[in-house]
């Protein structure tokens, strides 16, 4: 049974702002919406700040949704000026932060129709003689082995290497995953969200996070990858314990 305490952490929202999130006509067919106010709240006033860098990404994870409709989402809260959309950081994300003043809020605005992918119809692109080279082409791919070979793999960020060479000194395994078809998508992905500067002061960390008590264990771009939001958090909410010890010693 689940038995969360306030001494655990909590997130200090006026009434006043609950009453008029809870009273704002947000579209009746979709709890997407109000899921993403909530979690900008959480991560902003729940670390006590007023702004934070937020992926896609980790949008995505905290509401349990999939790009398209977080984008779309967030375009609409922010037209309704409930959230408030700050600098555009390449790679890592965007200053996102609530508008506490409901009485800026627009009430009247619409959501317009989230449109949804069309299926592919037309028999030009696909046909069956070209769809079973494909299939076996694709079935080639995926079971091909992911480790070893003297070529580097092909198609992936040359920045990859980078990410990997950092990684050897939280773990040396690491130096056999050069050719890790795996590891490199993961880097791939590391890059295009975050960044090689980012990645690489996240990577920094681990040999001394990895020692420490309810951290995550990272060793892998993998782990990293499906583990950077858990570790963001974590890492912000020691910081913000040694604030309040620093508090009460002053």
């Amino acid at each position: 049974m689940a038995n969360p305490q306030k001494e655990n952490g909590y997130t200090a929202i006026a009434n006043e702002v609950l009453d008029k999130l809870v009273s704002f006509p947000f579209p009746s067919k979709t709890g997407t919406p109000i899921a993403l106010v909530l979690f900008v709240i959480r991560k902003t006033w729940g670390y006590q700040k007023k702004v934070d860098i937020i992926s896609l990404t980790q949008f995505e994870k905290g509401v349990g949704s999939n790009r398209p409709t977080v984008v779309h989402w967030l375009q609409y809260l922010v037209k309704a000026n409930i959230l408030v959309k700050g600098k555009e950081l390449s790679r890592i994300g965007i200053e996102y932060s609530f508008n506490k003043d409901w009485e800026q809020w627009k009430w009247g605005v619409k959501a317009t129709q989230l449109v949804k992918g069309r299926k592919f119809t037309s028999k030009g692109a696909l046909t069956k003689s070209s769809y079973v080279p494909l299939t076996h082409k694709r079935k080639k791919e995926s079971t091909k082995e992911t480790t070893g070979g003297d070529k580097p793999p092909q198609g992936f960020n040359p920045l990859g290497a980078e990410i990997i060479k950092a990684f050897e000194t939280v773990d040396p395994k690491n130096k056999t995953y050069y050719n890790n078809t795996t590891q490199r998508k993961a880097c791939d992905f590391l890059l295009e969200e975050y960044g090689l500067e980012e990645v690489k002061k996240r990577i920094g960390v681990l040999p001394k996070t990895n020692q420490m008590s309810y951290f995550p264990t990272i060793t892998t771009p993998v782990q990293l990858k499906d583990k950077w939001v858990q570790l963001q958090d974590t890492v912000a909410k020691k910081r913000t314990e040694v604030n309040a010890k620093k508090t009460i010693i002053v």
